[in-house]
């Protein structure tokens, strides 16, 4: 016995599917994304600005242990990992144009905003001498001309 039904009982089994499948992809996505996250493990993330102009800092090495594990981005954010990271533990903040900064774990857990102070560099002076370009332009082609 075949049973017919209406033509709109079978659109609504139709949506009820669509809809019965999108709400499973949804989960399955979501499930998966929480799976990938807790494997990542757990990280701070905080700023690092200028001390004197709180502009943000680029290329600021974080390092734990003797070993770089974050840079500043354009806007100055970082993100540490802190899997095996001790509340006394030391996290230095290292540029070029920057004073080093050695932080706690601790103290950077409670305030996550790194003010790294200007370094200046004094040059001594720099000898600058004429050269005879023409003269030395001279000797260049004769010795082309003889070899």
């Amino acid at each position: 016995m075949i049973i017919q039904l209406p033509a709109n009982n079978l659109k609504k089994i139709y949506i009820m599917k669509k809809v019965i499948f999108s709400i499973g992809t949804i989960l399955f996505l979501t499930l998966t994304v929480l799976a990938v996250d807790k494997k990542q493990g757990a990280s701070l993330k905080g700023i690092i600005v200028d001390s004197e102009s709180d502009e943000p800092l680029f290329g600021v090495a974080v390092i734990y242990r003797d070993a770089p594990v974050a840079f500043s981005d354009d806007r100055g954010y970082f993100i540490l990992p802190i899997d095996n990271v001790q509340p006394q533990d030391v996290i230095l903040f290292r540029h070029l144009s920057y004073h080093d900064k050695s932080v706690s774990f601790n103290r950077l857990c409670s305030d996550t905003v790194v003010r790294m102070e200007n370094r200046f560099f004094s040059l001594s002076e720099v000898p600058i001498t004429p050269i005879n370009y023409q003269k030395l332009i001279k000797k260049n082609i004769w010795e082309n001309i003889t070899t």
